[in-house]
């Protein structure tokens, strides 16, 4: 080739256009949350799939191995950054999430209900299933909806693993003193309220404890059985508690039956409850302790029927309330805000929406009927007298002004920590 000719081709060969290079877009994953496994779906700006579900384990490893994934598919496809949507899954979401975090993904938790709808129309079929709750998830992340996930600190998750598992113990304790009031009622032949009363304080657990059939005193009289009762339950117990459990036990019929409710099986339950008992007041020291110095659990106490049990299942559930604008935001968050569906001329009877965290919404129900029931003279009082005095009291009438007072108090709770100050009659948003 002559020289001119291969000058000609350079000039030719610099002439070309240079091909701009793709430009990044952001990409997008839906996980649905489980306690063994999560299933994954990745889609790209325009909703479409870059990787077919897959499942990963609920471990470091799996999430190292997604993290691969998600890496390789940046690369081929041009992906800026990853945006991941989360469900809510008893806190099984928190460790992936955080990992997920660490690695520089931007990570939203979605509501449900905008998932159950994302996944009809993805099928004419509403089925539930894991892939498609993933696909819907990731639909419902790139349409641009779902909140920015709250990470807890440390103490804030040992705080709510406390209260957690206080909740638990108390469940369990209830089914237990269930059981036992059960056998009691069968052993002394007694009403339900006269066992319920034995059970409720330590002398009557114990006295059940010594004496777990009647034939066991059948042979006193009273002045013995309160000299005896007195040594083995190691207190002097009043003789009108003691003449009272005597009369009882003697009117009843001294029969004893057998099976699962015979002497052992009750003395069984007593322990058991003696030791569920202790394990709570263990679990209340120990989240007193947590709660020592929080100034936020000050102000909570100050609002009528947010008390000592309340205040922490507040704390540990709401986490930082400040970061809510305004009180509307938090009823929300809880779930008790009012929804109403509507189609063309037909409207919905109006609902609370349920869609926040139902150990959180009940503690505030609880809290509305302890500031109802105890001390009506408060402003949640009066407002559950107003709504009664003009709709009638009525079952179903009481049950929808306490869900109005749970609304209230949750804009109450709201004002309280956001302003930091304590609660007053009539400084608080309605």
């Amino acid at each position: 080739m002559q020289p001119g000719h291969r000058q000609n081709r350079e000039e030719l060969l610099c002439k070309v256009p240079e091909v701009a290079p793709r430009p990044k877009t952001p990409g997008f994953v839906g996980i649905d949350v489980g306690a063994e496994s999560h299933t994954v779906h990745v889609v790209d700006a325009s909703g479409a799939m870059l990787l077919p579900t897959i499942n990963v384990p609920n471990s470091i490893t799996g999430f190292v191995r997604l993290m691969d994934r998600l890496d390789r598919l940046a690369l081929e496809h041009r992906i800026s950054g990853w945006t991941v949507g989360l469900e809510s899954s008893y806190g099984d979401e928190h460790q992936v999430a955080l990992f997920l975090r660490e690695r520089g993904c931007e990570v939203l938790r979605v509501i449900p209900k905008e998932v159950e709808a994302q996944r009809c129309l993805l099928r004419r079929s509403g089925a539930k299933s894991d892939a498609r709750d993933a696909a819907a998830i990731a639909k419902v992340v790139c349409a641009g909806c779902g909140t920015p996930m709250q990470f807890r600190t440390p103490e804030e998750q040992d705080l709510r693993e406390a209260v957690n598992e206080l909740d638990h113990v108390k469940r369990h304790r209830r089914w237990v003193r269930d059981r036992c009031q059960h056998q009691v009622q069968a052993r002394y032949r007694t009403t339900a309220r006269q066992a319920a009363r034995f059970l409720k304080s330590d002398t009557g657990r114990a006295f059940i404890a010594e004496y777990p059939s009647p034939p066991d005193m059948s042979e006193m009289n009273l002045s013995e059985f309160i000299t005896t009762s007195r040594f083995r339950l190691r207190t002097r117990v009043d003789s009108r508690v003691l003449k009272q459990l005597f009369a009882i036990c003697k009117e009843n019929n001294p029969h004893v039956r057998a099976g699962n409710g015979g002497p052992n099986a009750t003395e069984t339950s007593i322990q058991s409850l003696m030791e569920l008992d202790r394990q709570i007041d263990e679990l209340r020291e120990r989240i007193d302790g947590m709660l020592q110095g929080n100034k936020h659990i000050a102000l909570l106490r100050t609002i009528p029927g947010v008390g000592p049990e309340i205040a922490p299942v507040i704390l540990s559930r709401a986490g930082d309330i400040r970061r809510f604008d305004h009180p509307a935001q938090f009823e929300r968050y809880v779930g008790l805000d009012i929804v109403q569906d509507l189609s063309s001329n037909w409207r919905s009877r109006a609902r609370i929406s349920k869609s926040g965290d139902a150990r959180l919404r009940k503690a505030l129900y609880d809290a509305a009927s302890a500031a109802t029931r105890l001390n009506t003279n408060n402003r949640f009082g009066h407002r559950y007298q107003e709504i009664k005095s003009r709709k009638g009291d009525t079952p179903e009438v009481r049950k929808k002004a306490l869900v109005k007072i749970a609304a209230k108090m949750a804009r109450t709770v709201w004002a309280v920590i956001a302003k930091e100050t304590p609660y007053c009659e009539n400084n608080q948003p309605t």
